[in-house]
């Protein structure tokens, strides 16, 4: 069986996209797109329903290239968006979703108290030799025993019992990888990937400990999740063991991104002085700037405004003010207006950060903008940013746009 399509799968209540397009055309876009699941093989159920979440698919469809949803978007081609609502809706398809692969949440708990489980001690809980099953994922452990159909010997999953599963289910494959693959760090999308099946194994089975920390090996992966956690001790023992300071995931980011996108500021010091290329992109054209605008990290966008243009661009001709002012991060974008950013920039689509800000519903970015001069007058295919607010039903902020007035006397410099 393949994994439902837009037609046969129903979110209630599901958040509105622009030019109102429901999640369920997502998970149909995945359901055509995604070559994760091109065999339907890991996500088939007995009863047609996928055994485990319905979002992790619309994720890889998504991040696979589902260009059909990505032109009904205006702004940057934008992996976080989609996918947060994806992952929000995650919890409501592992709670809801058909099938008999799921458990009570309780059923053997008791012989499995929490503590701190290594590898090893994982392995004799595959299901061949007692009722317990267990099996780790990003860090947790979890008693999947109720669903022994499915993670029991013979079962769909067994594969996954008895050890860490991480990076299988971040990669919604039951092969294993070669040594080299193992030290390639997950990308964006088999990250959400993972999110998205532990938020549905926390909602069906029991938590009974967390895996222990291993030391970290020198290799991409490694370095690269330092940065993400902002481990600067570790960072500087990678880099002194011979890592390169310029390694990359699939998607391209190297460790100043990660370390960016997290607001890690300690890391994103220590692999400036280690010689990161502070103006360095990932595949998307995004700097570090970006990402730190696009998460709201003040501190982390300060530091990275001393060695990257304000007006650093992407491949879609997005700038660091854009993503801010369309996430509703006021003090970046005050700190980005201070530097010099032009307020009525527009990215290769014609959108400027007051469309942005105004679509978002982020009245104190609006306000920030047009103070500092934007044009509520700009418009792409007939919208302006006015438009936008209006029709996503936003009518103080569109009749804050509108008060403004086209001779631009209440603005200030």
């Amino acid at each position: 069986m393949v994994p439902p399509t837009a037609s046969d799968a129903s979110v209630p209540d599901a958040p509105s996209l622009p030019d109102g397009m429901a999640l369920t055309h997502l998970l149909g876009c995945a359901a055509g797109k995604s070559s994760a699941l091109h065999q339907g093989s890991f996500l088939d159920t007995p009863d047609g329903w996928l055994s485990e979440p319905v979002i992790p698919a619309a994720i890889a469809g998504y991040s696979q290239g589902c260009v059909a949803f990505q032109e009904t978007l205006t702004g940057p081609d934008e992996f976080w968006g989609p996918v947060a609502l994806a992952v929000a809706a995650a919890a409501f398809v592992g709670a809801n979703r058909r099938g008999d692969s799921g458990g009570d949440g309780g059923v053997s708990a008791a012989s499995t108290p929490k503590k701190v489980w290594r590898k090893a001690e994982l392995q004799q809980f595959d299901g061949s030799s007692g009722d317990v099953i267990l099996l780790a994922a990003d860090g947790l452990v979890f008693d999947v025993s109720s669903a022994r159909k499915l993670y029991g010997p013979g079962g769909r999953y067994a594969v996954l019992a008895g050890r860490d599963a991480t990076r299988f289910l971040g990669k919604n494959s039951l092969e294993e990888e070669s040594v080299e693959l193992r030290s390639q760090p997950l990308n964006m999308a088999e990250k959400a990937f993972l999110s998205a099946w532990v938020m549905s194994f926390k909602s069906k089975y029991p938590i009974v400990g967390n895996l222990e920390e291993e030391e970290w090996d020198v290799s991409p992966a490694s370095l690269l999740r330092a940065a993400e956690l902002g481990d600067a001790d570790e960072l500087r023992r990678q880099l002194g063991k011979g890592a390169d300071v310029a390694l990359s995931d699939a998607d391209g980011l190297q460790g100043l991104h990660w370390a960016a996108r997290q607001g890690q500021t300690a890391a994103l010091q220590v692999l400036l002085e280690a010689g990161a290329n502070a103006e360095g992109r990932d595949l998307k054209g995004r700097s570090a700037l970006h990402w730190a605008a696009t998460f709201g990290h003040l501190a982390a966008s300060e530091v990275l405004l001393e060695k990257i243009p304000v007006e650093a661009s992407a491949a879609d001709h997005w700038l660091p003010l854009h993503f801010a002012a369309q996430n509703g991060h006021v003090e970046v974008v005050q700190a980005l207006l201070k530097k010099g950013a032009d307020v009525n920039r527009a990215s290769k689509a014609g959108v400027t950060a007051l469309m942005g800000a105004a679509r978002g519903g982020h009245r104190q970015v609006v306000e920030v903008l047009l103070a500092a001069g934007a044009d509520q007058g700009a418009a792409v295919n007939g919208k302006t940013a006015q438009t936008w607010a209006e029709n996503q039903g936003l009518n103080e902020i569109a009749e804050l746009i509108a008060s403004y007035g086209a001779d631009n006397e209440r603005r200030q410099p």
